[in-house]
């Protein structure tokens, strides 16, 4: 029997519990479905079952917490149940998927449990927090199984430290060194081929990128600033600082690059870079209007975004694009 909870709801998913289990399961693939939750990884080598554990990162009430995550019931794809502490906050969740005719009802329910007064003051914040998040996950979930996204080589995929991309757009190959969170770096090794145009303008909302050229040298546009960064040289761009890059040589250039912290930078940069292999960039670098979407969600805007546009209002008109986007996907 699952335990009390103060956040549990469930919705109908018109796949199987089998289908739903195994996605949801897939917990590289949970930000995909519960963005609040930046950074998941197992532990434990597989098969995972009781006793597995997994790392999770979870943004909530304004914060970022660190979860060290252990499986204590098993029982697919029915029922699992687990739980998470961090420092005086132990958490306590489950999973259920029921048959329901030809689909499957999927429920998740939570409970934070502490002996710090602090925090049990808390618990009615936590609640509000943690339903209010359900509902956005729960139609995330619904869209992607329904619209069978799970199963399009097309998917969003969790970049890995070592994965090798390149943008034939833009002229430049990424190597992921640290995939970071919304506390901590994304550092990665950027080869930018002779005369690569490089990316649009953007700025990193909440976020520092910091340039070492290790070889050949890069053409960097930096608010009023225009200076060539060579060998040798390391320049840090301040948050809300518009700016740009290009190779303007005849030799390639190889840059360690960091943002920190990463937010959703990395699985930007991996699917932006998926659309350009496949032709969906025009010459500047620019997507349609719901690709753009798509990728522009809002941890993503945390880490880059179009300069000159309030931030409030990209997230919001991005959200309302995702939203049509999925009306016209069921017509």
């Amino acid at each position: 029997m699952p335990p009390p909870s103060i956040a549990h709801m469930g919705i109908y998913i018109d796949r199987s519990p089998q289908d739903v289990f195994d996605y949801v399961m897939d917990i590289r693939r949970t930000p995909e479905w519960r963005p609040r939750m930046s950074s998941v990884e197992w532990v434990t080598p597989e098969p995972h079952g009781l006793g597995s554990r997994f790392r999770v990162d979870v943004r909530s009430l304004g914060y970022t917490f660190h979860f060290e995550v252990t499986i204590t019931e098993w029982d697919p794809p029915r029922y699992i149940a687990y739980e998470g502490d961090q420092g005086p906050i132990t958490v306590r969740s489950f999973m259920e998927w029921f048959p329901d005719g030809d689909g499957c009802r999927f429920f998740v329910g939570g409970e934070p449990d502490s002996k710090n007064w602090f925090v049990r003051m808390l618990r009615p914040a936590f609640e509000y927090s943690v339903l209010k998040q359900n509902l956005g996950d729960f139609e995330r979930l619904k869209t992607i199984m329904e619209s069978g996204a799970d199963q399009r080589e097309s998917d969003r995929r969790t970049p890995r430290a070592g994965d090798v991309i390149t943008n034939p757009v833009f002229g430049d190959t990424v190597r992921w060194l640290q995939i970071g969170s919304d506390s901590s770096p994304t550092r990665f090794e950027l080869i930018v081929y002779p005369h690569a145009s490089g990316p649009p303008t953007h700025i990193h909302p909440r976020s520092y990128e910091r340039f070492e050229v290790l070889s050949g040298a890069v053409r960097l546009r930096m608010g009023r600033e225009d200076r060539v960064v060579e060998a040798g040289e390391t320049v840090t761009v301040p948050p809300r600082t518009i700016h740009t890059w290009h190779n303007h040589t005849d030799q390639p250039a190889t840059v360690i690059a960091e943002m920190d912290p990463g937010f959703g930078f990395a699985r930007f940069i991996d699917e932006w870079y998926e659309m350009a292999r496949k032709g969906r960039l025009d010459s500047k670098g620019d997507l349609g209007l719901f690709d753009t979407a798509t990728i522009f969600e809002p941890d993503v805007i945390d880490a880059i975004a179009m300069p000159r546009i309030p931030l409030g209002l990209q997230k919001a008109l991005f959200r309302g694009i995702r939203r049509l986007g999925r009306l016209r996907a069921r017509c």
